[in-house]
């Protein structure tokens, strides 16, 4: 009967152990930023890339200065805001390309990342825009990236080709 009360104490003990192990491991993980990203060229590409060296067409609305090439997806998997400083590529060439989005202060602006703060909420991901300007050339991209507000540069070396 000892025998019996030994072992189930020291079973019982093992795993309140390890639940307790498991609970404070969730604790830490729970209040740091967890970032997925990936990254892929857009669905238009080559048009996109063609409609630039073409010009602007009034008739169309198509053309400009810069052509949307690369998206960047960036997943917030934590359970806290993610307060992201940059997001881009890297090209092949080491030349850093920073996605431009829109400024809530003039309509149809595009501005760098980095000139505004960008909040990604907890369980949310949010699609970011690398654009190609006209006089640039083509280039390919070595890896994206994400910089969270502690400075953690995040990093994804693969493309992801859906």
């Amino acid at each position: 009967m000892i025998d019996f009360l030994a072992l189930y104490g020291a079973t019982v003990g093992t795993i309140a152990l390890g639940l307790n192990f498991l609970r404070y491991k969730h604790t830490i993980n729970s209040n740091k930023v967890q970032l997925k990203i990936s990254y892929n060229k857009v669905k238009d590409y080559q048009k996109n890339i063609e409609n630039i060296q073409n010009g602007y067409n009034p008739e169309t609305g198509m053309g400009g200065n810069i052509a949307e090439v690369f998206n960047v997806t960036v997943l917030n998997l934590g359970d806290v805001n993610a307060y992201l400083k940059e997001v881009g590529i890297v090209s092949t060439d080491e030349e850093k390309h920073i996605a431009l989005v829109s400024s809530k202060s003039v309509h149809n602006l595009l501005v760098d990342i980095s000139d505004k703060e960008e909040i990604l909420k907890p369980k949310s991901s949010r699609t970011f825009s690398i654009y190609q300007s006209k006089d640039e050339k083509s280039f390919a991209v070595k890896y994206a990236f994400v910089l969270d507000e502690m400075d953690k540069e995040w990093i994804i070396h693969t493309i992801d080709n859906n």
